[in-house]
């Protein structure tokens, strides 16, 4: 199965053709339209992608693009990126979309507020992601993770979250949870 729309190939014609032809499609389009703006070919063969040969549902597709419009990333390949994703990992019913946007916000707010602490400039790099998604997981208060970079700048005159997640998991095992 493609990971994208990109081998996907349909020319305006097989578009119209579509929409002309399913009810499902007219009604996704006009959707995605309402919170996209007017769709472009890329657009509308992503959308075709998505529902008709991944299955997702129309529902959940204008679920998965509220959301990415919430966030200003209206890029329909970031769009398709996490719909493939979603597709991966079982997550095909308006219930469970929803549970992972909150899943998705919760941490989007849970990583902000990791920027705003650290005074970071940046999006955090993958690996940095990887230690911010074991501390949410692991339910480490904000304070909490803002004294260890405290002491860890005191320490290093850096930022460096092997170090701190160090002192993290250290606090943990000696049973510090604030």
């Amino acid at each position: 199965k493609n990971n994208s729309s990109s081998g996907l190939k349909m020319n305006p014609s097989e578009i119209a053709e579509v929409v002309n032809n399913s009810a499902d499609t007219r009604s996704l389009f006009q959707l995605a339209e309402l919170q996209l703006g007017t769709l472009n070919y890329t657009m509308q063969k992503s959308l075709i992608w998505m529902h008709n040969y991944m299955g997702i549902p129309v529902d959940v597709i204008i679920t998965l693009i509220v959301y990415c419009k919430s966030i200003d990333r209206t890029n329909i390949g970031y769009i398709e990126k996490i719909a493939y994703s979603w597709n991966e990992n079982g997550i095909t019913t308006l219930s469970l979309a929803e549970a992972e946007i909150n899943r998705m916000s919760e941490m989007r707010t849970f990583v902000y507020a990791i920027m705003r602490e650290f005074d970071m400039k940046r999006r955090p790099t993958q690996s940095q992601m990887e230690y911010i998604k074991q501390w949410q997981k692991a339910s480490y208060p904000i304070a909490m993770i803002k004294y260890a970079y405290e002491k860890t700048i005191e320490q290093l005159d850096k930022l460096k979250f092997s170090y701190i997640n160090a002192i993290l998991v250290k606090w943990s095992e000696s049973g510090f949870r604030t």
